[in-house]
């Protein structure tokens, strides 16, 4: 148990509550890293206006 007196007040934090607070924050760390992955990763690899040029030459074939 960690306490930290400020004045008459006493701030108690038990090694369940740390558990808490570092499963909470880990869990937040987990859901923005596969945010960040799968936004990375739905990104085309095709340059931009890609699709544009394939219909203009499709186009001009026909």
């Amino acid at each position: 148990m960690t306490t930290a007196k400020a004045g008459n007040a006493v701030l108690a934090v038990t090694e369940r509550g740390l558990a808490v607070i570092v499963g909470f924050f880990a869990t937040v760390f987990a859901v923005s890293l596969v945010v960040v992955v799968t936004s990375f990763l739905a990104v085309s690899n095709e340059p931009p206006g890609a699709d544009a040029d394939r219909s203009v030459a499709a186009a001009i074939i026909r």
